[in-house]
């Protein structure tokens, strides 16, 4: 994830990537394409190319703003337009641009606003709805705005991604609930809470919750094997 840094400041440490420019796919639907240039947006800033994460990432501002209008009731969208704008105000912010900064932090903040009200809209209680609140808080930490709504955020996110994890032990759900942990570590160092903030990254980072998935998956494994009982007898 883009913005969850270490909370004592050294960024882009929450996980490995390497750097590749983006490069548009003729076999790739244009949602994919979009989603993979978000996603070079966020390596580029990660890796600190900061001019070259702000095209990227305005680029997709762009397009994601375009097909609002056409689909204003689409919550993917809005989510997604939040996430990019988020990023296009951390880029700005990097290069010195604070005005700009300010004017679309403050677009963050209501659009991430908006898809939460969207995606309970919908009545998922699922890990879509613990991603959009996850970037709802996100938004605020890196804003320093309504962070006491940020934090209950999280700890709805937290809750729908452990009730999930109990239903779905896969990587994909241990990844996301990992991630929640991280940006409550970077909600709690905007707080001034860096003990704490430091604390909850690291036991993120250690993978805390690996046990309890493998613990998850034999349980699963145990019950969808036939019992003994069941066995026809010789």
């Amino acid at each position: 994830m883009l913005s969850v840094a270490h909370p004592d400041g050294r960024e882009g440490e929450a996980r490995l990537m390497q750097w590749r420019p983006f490069r548009r796919s003729a076999t790739k639907s244009p949602d994919e394409q979009l989603a993979d240039q978000a996603a070079s947006a966020e390596i580029a800033y990660a890796a600190g190319r900061y001019e070259l994460a702000r095209a990227e990432f305005d680029a997709t501002v762009t397009e994601y703003w375009q097909q609002l209008v056409e689909r204003p009731e689409d919550v993917d969208l809005c989510d997604q337009l939040a996430r990019g704008l988020n990023g296009l105000a951390l880029c700005l912010e990097k290069l010195h641009l604070f005005d700009e900064a300010a004017a679309v932090r403050d677009e963050a903040v209501s659009t991430s606003r908006r898809a939460v009200e969207l995606r309970r809209a919908t009545g998922a209680h699922d890990r879509e709805l613990a991603r959009t609140l996850r970037t709802f808080a996100l938004v605020r930490a890196n804003v320093g705005v309504e962070l006491d709504e940020a934090g209950k955020a999280l700890d709805e996110a937290m809750a729908v991604n452990m009730a999930v994890l109990a239903r779905d032990p896969s990587d994909e759900q241990l990844a996301e609930t990992y991630d929640t942990e991280l940006v409550h570590a970077q909600l709690l160092a905007r707080q001034g809470r860096n003990v704490e903030a430091a604390r909850v990254a690291d036991l993120a980072r250690s993978g805390h919750l690996d046990g309890l998935v493998d613990m998850l998956r034999a349980q699963r494994s145990a019950a969808a094997r036939p019992s003994d009982s069941t066995t026809p007898s010789g």
